[in-house]
């Protein structure tokens, strides 16, 4: 005969109390093209306020060889400025490289990294609009320095989360490519602040362009040396 007896009732669903193990943790993490994608789109728009205010003052009048002349600073301010956003885009893109997704430390890291770029458009409408003053040189030496800073900065933190790597060779690659970052940028900001100090406002400014050739020698001699692994560097 079948068994006609009353199953029993389901027990009651119990809150977990608090600061009891969850048996399963969700994933807070974020995915690396989300945050390219954001990077990227930061660095896009700074580059063109860059060039917003950029112009040649003619005072309503035809122009002249001497008006262009007068513009030559903002020429250079740009430049500079454009070079160190180049810059920073290529070394943070070596983390994309090395990294599978982000955490929540890395997030706070990258949105510092992105606010410091936002203000580069600042650091060279300061000094075109204050071609010779010494303080205006120091604002933007401190910028530059802070987004270099802030490249070794996510690097360092990188370099100790192997559960985040793409590949086994990522922590010797961050280690040699934060190694030269901080060799590079703290002494592109003497440089830069000396020059300004004791001789030019405009050499303190223009000492920012030497950083990329710095920073690319630095790096192939760290890809030769020897127990280097090789390592393709992906864009995400």
């Amino acid at each position: 005969m079948p068994d006609r007896r009353t199953p029993p009732p389901p027990e009651p669903l119990r809150e977990p109390r608090p600061g009891a193990p969850s048996e399963a943790r969700v994933d807070t993490s974020v995915s690396k093209e989300r945050v390219a994608g954001l990077f990227d789109g930061i660095v896009a728009i700074t580059a063109t306020l860059l060039i917003i205010d950029f112009g040649v003052a003619t005072d309503g009048e035809a122009l002249r060889l001497s008006d262009l002349a007068a513009a030559l600073r903002d020429v250079l301010h740009w430049i500079v400025s454009f070079v160190m956003v180049a810059v920073i885009w290529r070394e943070f893109h070596l983390v994309f490289a090395h990294i599978t997704r982000w955490d929540g430390a890395l997030l706070v890291l990258t949105f510092a990294q992105m606010g410091a770029i936002s203000l580069i458009p600042f650091a060279a409408g300061l000094v075109g609009d204050n071609p010779h003053s010494v303080l205006a040189a120091l604002v933007f030496a401190a910028i530059m320095g802070l987004n270099g800073l802030l490249v070794s900065a996510n690097l360092a933190m990188l370099r100790g989360k192997a559960h985040l790597h793409a590949a086994p060779a990522s922590r010797l690659h961050l280690h040699r490519r934060m190694r030269g970052q901080l060799f590079v940028f703290p002494v592109g900001i003497a440089v830069s602040v000396t020059a300004a100090v004791l001789h030019d406002p405009l050499l303190g400014i223009l000492a920012w362009a030497l950083c990329p050739i710095v920073i690319a020698l630095l790096g192939r001699h760290a890809d030769a040396s020897p127990g280097a692994a090789p390592f393709e560097e992906e864009i995400a």
